[in-house]
Parts: structure tokens; C-alpha cells; sequence
């Protein structure tokens, strides 16, 4: 540019460059072709390449969710998106692809720049057991920045089971008396998870009444009336048929019986002037005695029924004689109804849990009663479990004091039985099944990048990385970090990890910035108290380069002067 004045701008393309920060640089050559020093007197002698490409994600991270085990499936949905510059075509798979799992179609496609679409989760409960079932969803798009994307689904399935107690409900009564039996049914889950359950009468007789007809959680009770009123006599058959939606045990039926028998009048003379007369049984039976003596009327006669026989309705004649009386002997029949026991054991069944280690004691107690008549006694016992004990082992109405202790046991499901039988009477034995859950203790997992990060001399902008923590064991940890440089950074210093497969996340970003040339690590120490491989140390190294200096090659050379 001969004879040039002001301004000159200047430009050239450099073609391979990767992401960084860059310098200008230029040289000036006058008209002989003398080269001046090197000069850089721009603005902004500095600039910064970004290497843009598409960019997968995801969201949310992670799907869970609970469902009943006869119940009907649950549907979740992921966001796929693409957040970078250019296309990407995406795929998604299961891994371990578990039959519980499936995933709606679309299950791949392309997605342009700034453009997202949705992936359809559908967990069936269909032939699962009860517990928690896990699998892993799969993004993957190929060599783009996101990409594979793991997303962890975890399906808790629960099993409610009806439980309704007593069994049976009979009463015996006089026809056209004024008696009414109330009676009440006790209903419980036996299993995990919801439970609500609805009552009706089978056949709806008027005589039985029920106070409501459902409820929307166990454990309940329902309470029945029996009104005899004005009946003849007979037997009056019902059933309250209790179920539970989705609820092994449903529905479960509860047959109700009213007896009533006919009353019998018999009348004697109001008076005579003299009447002497005497008793005796027809048969003679163990169960029915007389006392008192034969001798002058009036006077009184005094029965004893003894009810230690078995459960049933017993009939025996009284015959009563006298010489002096025209309708002589006189007969009155007596009936004995001897009602059995029926035991009932509640809550069943026994649960509890307590972590590795651990030396407390739990306490549960089970509540033991008389739904029929008579009266109760009972024995009870374990399979023998070292770790289970029962307080008392005989008695009545009342309670068992059940102990569970959970030292020197191992991690898992420690099972027994408490029986209680009937003791001195025939009748059907209550089995309490008892689940003692032993956890691991928590154990610290922590996962990090071991590749050093690069930053250029002088640059400011921190590298991130994430540092994921784990619960690889059982109960309840929580973790602090500490780091040892104030270039260090960490985006939380404390939080709660979650069971395997989840984890917490803290992002760890280094600053390059006042670093000299060279290797610089930085540590940060992850420690979990009362977990096992805890403290956990995360050693991460920057290195600082110096930048890089590039030849600039022009188009052409115009000869001239340059004016400054």
C-alpha cells in the first residue's frame, strides 16, 4: 500500500483450528521488503475458537415410581432433547430389558438443533413380586456430547392382603325377645401398600346391621348388630362379605348365624295343703346335678350346670314326682348350650427391621382375645430363633410381649412363627408369622474422572467435572467433602446419598486462573461417618499450558508504507 495512511485491515484464514484461545500477531515489510518486528498493537489481540456439535439430553435423570401388584400399569415419560448445533439421531434400549419394563414408539429419531421429543415409560405390575425391581433406560446418539444418557428406573411393587377376624359370628337367643348381639369385625392388611376395602350383607337380612359399609385404609373395624325382635323361632342365616380392590385375600366372606329357640312356660299349682314331693334327672348326665331335698312344697330346687364339656347343645329331663299332685310326675327339660372359644391374634403379621450392628432391642405386642364364648386360655411358642422371645407363654385375654434382638445377626430376612394354641379346650391354633429385616450398613462410593483437566495461561474460565456419591450398602448416609487448595471448587459440600444405583452429585470446578505453567493437583476428600470405606479421596490434576502461536500466512502482499 504505498503511501498508506490510517487504518489497515487486516484478515486470513487458518483452517484445523481446535477449541482455545488464540493470539494475532503481525509483521509489516515496506516497499524494499525490510520486515519490521513482530506487532500485535490490535484491540483485542486475543480471541477464542468454540467447536459447536449437537448435544444429547435427558430429562428427568431418574424414574420411580409404586404400583400395586394386581394393579394396573404406570406410565412415566423422558424428555429428549437436542441442546447443541446440528442434527443427531437417537435410540433407545433397556438394559437389563426386564419384561416390566417396556418403552412406546418412538423408541428412535433425528432431532435438529433446539428441537426435543418425548419417550414413553410403561412399568406393568403383571407377575411381579412384592419389592423393588430395577432396570436401566439407554439414550444413545452416537459420538455426540451427552451420549450414551443412562437413566435408572426403579418400580416398587406393593401386595396388600385382607385380613378379616373373626371368621364367624353366632349367637343363640329366645324367639321374641328383646336381645341384641353387637359384635365387631376386625379388618387388616397383612401385606404392604394401600388397602381399602367395602362391606355388604349377602342375602340382606333386616335382622343384621352393619355401622358403615367401607373405609379407605387398614388396619378397621366394622361393627354388626343382631336384633332378634319379633322372630319365630329358627335359624336365621347371613354373610357379610368384606372386599378389598387389588387385595389378596378378596373377597373374604364372614358367615353370621342367629339361633333362636322357643321359650318354655311351665306352671304349678299356686297353692295345695300339703304336697310332698322329689326330683331326679332322666337321664342322669355328668354335666347337670340337683340340690336340695326332697320335702314340702313350696321350696326350691336348685340346678347346677357345669359347661367344662366339649362345644354343643346339651338336653337332660328333670323329673319331678309328688303322691299328692293329680298331674304327677312333672317333667322340665333342660337345655344347655356350651359355647366354644374362638381365639383371635392381632396385629399379624410381626414386622420390623433394624440395621447391622445394631444392639437395640424392638418391642411389639400382640394382643390376644375372645371373639366366641366361654373362656380362653392359651399356650404360645416360637420355632425357636435365638434372636425372638415371647412374654408370657400362657394365659388369657390379654397380651404377649414379643422381643426381637437384632445382635450378631447377619444382613437379610430373619423368619419365625409364634403359635398360640388352645390350652385345655379344642379349637383351631393362630399362627403369627414374624419377619426380622437385618440392613447393611451404609458404604461410601465415590466415582470421578481420573483425566486431567488442561487450561492456557493466564485463562480464567474454571474446568467442571462431577464427582458422583453412592450408597453402596444400606440405611442412611450422609457425606461432607473438604478440598485442599483454594483453586478448588465444589458446588455443595454436603448431601445424602442414595441407594445403588442412584448418587449424589457435587461438581467439582478448577480454576486455572494466577496458576503457573506446570501440573497442579488438587484433592478432595469425601468422608460418610459410621460408613464402610469412608473417607474417599478424589485427586484431580490441572495442567496449565502456555498458548499456542500461530504463523499467519496473507493472501498477498501489497507493497507500501504503514502510517500509525
Amino acid at each position: 500500500m504505498p503511501n498508506g495512511g490510517g487504518g489497515v485491515t487486516l484478515s486470513a484464514t487458518v483452517p484445523g483450528l481446535g477449541a482455545g484461545t488464540y493470539h494475532w500477531q503481525a509483521r509489516v515489510r515496506d516497499q524494499t521488503g525490510r520486515a519490521s518486528v513482530l506487532w500485535t498493537a490490535f484491540t483485542s489481540p486475543a480471541f477464542t475458537v468454540l467447536i459447536t456439535g449437537p448435544i444429547l439430553s435427558v430429562t428427568p435423570g431418574s424414574v420411580s415410581d409404586t404400583g400395586l401388584a394386581n394393579g394396573s400399569a404406570r406410565t412415566a415419560t423422558l424428555t429428549i432433547a437436542n441442546t447443541g448445533s446440528r442434527s443427531l439421531t437417537w435410540n433407545a434400549s433397556k438394559a437389563p430389558d426386564s419384561a416390566w419394563l417396556s418403552l412406546g414408539a418412538p423408541t428412535t429419531g433425528t432431532l435438529t438443533s433446539g428441537t426435543s421429543t418425548t419417550l414413553t415409560l410403561t412399568l406393568s405390575p403383571t407377575g411381579l413380586a412384592a419389592g423393588q425391581h430395577a432396570d436401566t433406560v439407554i439414550v444413545d446418539a452416537g459420538a455426540v456430547t451427552g451420549s450414551p444418557t443412562k437413566i435408572p428406573v426403579i418400580f416398587t411393587v406393593q401386595q396388600p392382603v385382607l385380613s378379616v377376624r373373626p371368621g364367624s359370628v353366632a349367637h343363640i337367643a329366645n324367639a321374641g325377645s328383646s336381645t341384641t348381639f353387637t359384635d365387631t369385625l376386625r379388618i387388616s392388611n397383612a401385606g404392604t401398600g394401600p388397602l381399602s376395602w367395602a362391606a355388604m350383607k349377602l342375602k340382606n337380612q333386616p335382622w343384621l346391621t352393619l355401622n358403615k359399609t367401607s373405609g379407605p385404609r387398614a388396619p378397621d373395624s366394622l361393627v354388626i348388630t343382631i336384633a332378634v325382635g319379633v322372630r319365630p323361632a329358627g335359624i336365621y342365616v347371613d354373610t357379610v362379605v368384606v372386599t378389598a380392590p387389588g387385595a389378596t385375600g378378596s373377597p373374604d366372606s364372614i358367615p353370621v348365624t342367629l339361633t333362636l329357640q322357643q321359650p318354655v312356660l311351665a306352671v304349678a299349682p299356686s297353692s295345695v295343703t300339703s304336697l310332698n314331693w322329689s326330683a331326679s334327672l332322666a337321664p342322669s348326665v355328668s354335666w347337670l346335678s340337683l340340690s336340695g331335698s326332697p320335702g314340702l312344697a313350696p321350696s326350691d330346687l336348685v340346678l347346677a350346670l357345669n359347661p367344662t364339656g366339649p362345644a354343643g347343645t346339651l338336653t337332660d329331663t328333670v323329673v319331678i314326682t309328688s303322691a299328692d299332685a293329680n298331674n304327677s310326675p312333672l317333667k322340665v327339660l333342660v337345655t344347655f348350650r356350651i359355647r366354644q372359644p374362638v381365639l383371635s391374634v392381632t396385629p399379624s403379621p410381626v414386622q420390623d427391621s433394624a440395621q447391622q450392628g445394631d444392639t437395640a432391642v424392638r418391642i411389639k405386642t400382640l394382643t390376644v382375645s375372645n371373639t366366641g364364648g366361654g373362656t380362653l386360655t392359651w399356650a404360645a411358642t416360637t420355632k425357636g430363633a435365638t434372636w425372638l422371645t415371647i412374654v408370657p407363654t400362657l394365659g388369657g385375654v390379654g397380651t404377649i410381649t414379643v422381643t426381637l434382638r437384632p445382635a450378631s445377626l447377619a444382613t437379610g430376612d430373619h423368619l419365625d412363627t409364634i403359635t398360640v394354641a388352645p390350652n385345655g379346650w379344642t379349637g383351631t391354633s393362630v399362627k403369627v408369622p414374624v419377619l426380622f429385616r437385618i440392613t447393611p450398613l451404609p458404604q461410601l462410593s465415590v466415582t470421578s474422572s481420573s483425566k486431567p483437566d488442561t487450561a492456557y495461561l493466564g485463562s480464567t474460565a474454571p474446568t467442571t467435572s462431577p464427582i458422583l456419591i453412592t450408597n453402596a450398602g444400606g440405611g442412611t448416609l450422609n457425606w461432607a467433602a473438604t478440598k485442599d487448595n483454594t483453586w478448588v471448587g465444589l458446588s455443595k459440600l454436603s448431601g445424602t446419598a442414595p441407594l445403588s444405583p442412584l448418587s449424589d452429585t457435587t461438581i467439582l470446578s478448577l480454576s486455572p486462573g494466577g496458576l503457573a505453567l506446570g501440573a497442579h493437583i488438587g484433592h478432595v476428600v469425601i468422608t460418610a461417618a459410621g460408613a464402610l470405606s469412608s473417607p474417599d479421596t478424589v485427586a484431580k490434576t490441572l495442567v496449565i499450558v502456555p498458548c499456542a502461536v500461530h504463523p499467519v500466512t496473507p493472501d498477498a502482499l501489497d507493497a507500501g508504507s504503514l502510517t500509525t
